[in-house]
């Protein structure tokens, strides 16, 4: 499900690659137009254990600082 936000509200704060192919994005968007979200994980997912090797330790290492109780940011996909 790909989806994309209003660039009215949505400001792109980092770009890091992660990979040949792949790279990490960091938005911040205003909260009153935030787009609909999965409410399960895609079967490429590269958080589901069964989905080994969709995206390069790279943008896992850059993703890390959401992955714990009261992160300051969020991981989003799409």
């Amino acid at each position: 499900m790909s989806r994309t936000l209003s660039a009215a509200t949505t400001r792109t704060l980092q770009v890091r690659p992660a990979g040949d192919h792949h790279k990490v994005v960091t938005v911040t968007s205003d909260h009153s137009d935030r787009a609909p979200h999965c409410t399960r994980p895609c079967s490429d997912c590269p958080w589901r254990l069964d989905a080994v090797g969709e995206f390069p330790p790279e943008a896992f290492v850059h993703s890390a600082g959401t992955a714990y109780d009261l992160a300051p940011s969020t991981f989003g996909c799409h």
